[in-house]
């Protein structure tokens, strides 16, 4: 696994990155919380576009993520998700493709995450564009209802490997410890067939470990909430995640030679 850098941050060396998502409906609130964020702990900032409630207005779009990427200093990353993978809103494959074509001439975002469903040909539309204007893609797999079976996860990662993205995500859903275990499990051993970091995560009370415990498995960033501004089922408070993942102090440099 190779190590990725977005802006001035590098996923796949030493703790997992923590991302903050950004989810206001309107343009006042989307600032002062950019502004907010820029005091707080946190690596990366997800802006959630599909919580705007005027996304479709493209104009305003970019000149609102470029205040967006000013405020908060950190490096931001552009994330329409939609109905069918936990989103809010509902987007059409070309209006899909030109929102965010229109963020990365624009450079107006660090990174964009694509939705894997959405189907090769949107892939091969954004993901050399992005690249060519110096913007890097995650490409993204989300399962609300279930856990796949552990071989099916590594099988579609290394698929959504196969994409040229530089990060591939996934979060599924589990019912049980063993889907919990399945995740952490699969996303290890897909961490040494495909070149990109992996970003991974079983949601919901039961996935709490894996949102915290990344760098054992080799999940290379966690979401993680301020002020219970959550994105997701299970994201805990980002001081929360931080200081756990100093408690667990996972980082291989630190153990002995026997693994203490």
């Amino acid at each position: 696994m190779k190590s990725v850098k977005i802006a001035s941050l590098k996923f796949g060396e030493d703790r997992p990155k923590i991302i903050i998502p950004l989810a206001e409906d309107n343009a006042v609130d989307i600032i002062n919380c950019a502004n907010f964020y820029r005091r707080q702990p946190g690596d990366m900032v997800e802006w959630r576009i599909d919580y705007f409630d005027d996304f479709d207005e493209l104009e305003e779009l970019v000149e609102l993520s470029k205040r967006v990427k000013t405020s908060i200093q950190k490096p931001l990353l552009a994330t329409f998700r939609t109905l069918s993978e936990g989103g809010e809103s509902a987007i059409g494959k070309s209006q899909y493709v030109e929102m965010y074509r229109y963020l990365i001439q624009a450079k107006a975002v660090d990174a964009i995450d694509i939705e894997f469903e959405r189907g090769q040909d949107i892939l091969d539309n954004l993901i050399p564009y992005a690249h060519k204007h110096q913007v890097k893609v995650i490409v993204s797999y989300h399962d609300f209802v279930k856990t796949p079976l552990e071989n099916d996860i590594v099988k579609r990662l290394q698929k959504m490997g196969q994409s040229e993205a530089d990060i591939v995500k996934m979060a599924v859903m589990p019912h049980d410890e063993a889907d919990v275990l399945a995740l952490m499990n699969a996303t290890h051993q897909a961490s040494t067939l495909i070149d990109q970091p992996l970003i991974t995560m079983s949601m919901g009370r039961l996935g709490k470990i894996t949102r915290i415990a990344g760098e054992i498995f080799k999940s290379t960033a966690s979401f993680a909430t301020i002020e219970g501004m959550s994105s997701a089922p299970g994201q805990m408070d980002v001081e929360d995640v931080e200081e756990c993942m100093n408690l667990l102090n996972l980082r291989v440099d630190d153990l002995d030679d026997d693994g203490f």
